[in-house]
């Protein structure tokens, strides 16, 4: 197995893809929410890495792409939200509810997914030797992301689609020059490749 991943540079491509695949059809197998596919597929390529002891560095080396292509994805949606802005408007109650209830699931399986991870790999006894200052700065965080999300779907309330969402995700490029400039990360070609398609794209879409 080792020695196949090693020729094949695009491998964790392709494991995303069929564990998400696999989590599909669990899901449509089951008719149950809780078995989500994203959380399906998750649960998968854990099982993959740790029957094949393949390190997690490599996984995420090699399944970068499917990043690369995540963030002009999810700008495109916003074809599709703008035509059906209308129809938005007039459930915007139960769509909100919606999003609030996708939001508390992935919240719940996000962290059922990292004590299983923190089990899994033996490192229950670190959680001990977290500093006071490193748990202020989780809450803090968690606090932000909170109030990001509920500014970007009171953004989606007072402006189009089409707009909020392209300007929501140029805070990729925020990121990249908070890490240059703080973190004194070297920005590579190829993510500077991909960094201008996204920002085309998020251009294109503004236009």
């Amino acid at each position: 197995m080792s020695e196949f991943l090693q020729n094949c540079a695009s491998w964790g491509v392709f494991a995303t893809l069929a564990a998400y695949a696999l989590g599909m059809l669990v899901n449509r197998k089951t008719k149950l929410a809780l078995f989500n596919p994203l959380l399906m597929g998750s649960i998968f390529m854990i099982v993959f890495l740790r029957c094949f002891a393949i390190p997690y560095a490599d996984y995420s080396a090699s399944a970068a792409p499917v990043n690369w292509l995540l963030a002009p994805a999810t700008v495109s949606l916003a074809i599709p939200l703008y035509e059906k802005w209308d129809l938005l408007e007039k459930n915007v109650g139960a769509i909100l509810a919606a999003i609030l209830a996708g939001v508390i699931t992935s919240l719940g399986s996000v962290l059922v997914m990292a004590w299983v991870m923190v089990f899994v790999t033996g490192e229950q006894k670190g959680i001990r030797s977290i500093g006071k200052k490193s748990w202020v700065f989780l809450f803090l965080s968690g606090i932000t992301t909170g109030l990001s999300w509920l500014c970007y779907y009171r953004a989606l309330q007072d402006g189009p689609a089409s707009v909020v969402v392209p300007i929501d995700k140029l805070s990729i490029l925020v990121t990249i020059v908070f890490s240059w400039i703080v973190l004194k990360e070297k920005l590579t070609p190829k993510a500077a490749v991909g960094l201008v398609l996204i920002l085309a794209g998020t251009g294109a879409m503004l236009l």
